[in-house]
C-alpha cells in the first residue's frame, strides 16, 4: 500500500487502469478533455500491476479505472461519472492542478533567490483588447 501512496502523490491526478477496460479508456478522456494530463498506471502492464490493483482494493478502490485527485482516491468510473454530471469534477480537477501549480511555484521561489526585476507597465491601445477584457 506504501507503493501506491508514493504513485498517487506524484501527480495532481492519477489512474488506475487497464488497456482492454474500455471504461478506463472513457475516463482517461474525459479527464483530459478538461485538460488535465493524468499520470496513467496500465495495471496489465506494468510490473507488479496484480499486486497494486490488490492494494487499491485495500484502500478502498476495488474497481478499475481507479482515479485519484489530490492524493485521494474519488473512486472508479461510475463515481467520477457522478462526479462529472453534478458538475463538481471540473472545480476538483482546476484545484488539484492549482495546488500543483502553486506547490512547484513555491518550491521554485525557495530554490533559487533570483533578484525580481519589475516589468514595465505597458499600455495598450483600447482597440487591441478583445471585448471581454474591457467588460
Amino acid at each position: 500500500m506504501e507503493r501506491v501512496s508514493t504513485m498517487v502523490s506524484q501527480k495532481p491526478v492519477v489512474i488506475f487502469s487497464k488497456t482492454s477496460c474500455c471504461m478506463s479508456h472513457t475516463i482517461k478522456s474525459l479527464i483530459r478533455e478538461f485538460g488535465v494530463n493524468p499520470m496513467v498506471y496500465e495495471l496489465d502492464e506494468i510490473p507488479r500491476g496484480r499486486e497494486i490493483e490488490q492494494a487499491l482494493s485495500r484502500l478502498g478502490c476495488p474497481n478499475v479505472p481507479a482515479v485519484f485527485i489530490s492524493g485521494e482516491c474519488v473512486g472508479g468510473a461510475n463515481e467520477v461519472m457522478t462526479l462529472h454530471l453534478n458538475r463538481t469534477l471540473k472545480p476538483m480537477l482546476t484545484r488539484a492542478e492549482l495546488l500543483e501549480e502553486l506547490t512547484q511555484r513555491d518550491f521554485c521561489k525557495s530554490s533559487i533567490r533570483a533578484p525580481i526585476i519589475p516589468k514595465p507597465n505597458v499600455t495598450f491601445p483600447i482597440w487591441i483588447c478583445s471585448p471581454a477584457v474591457i467588460e
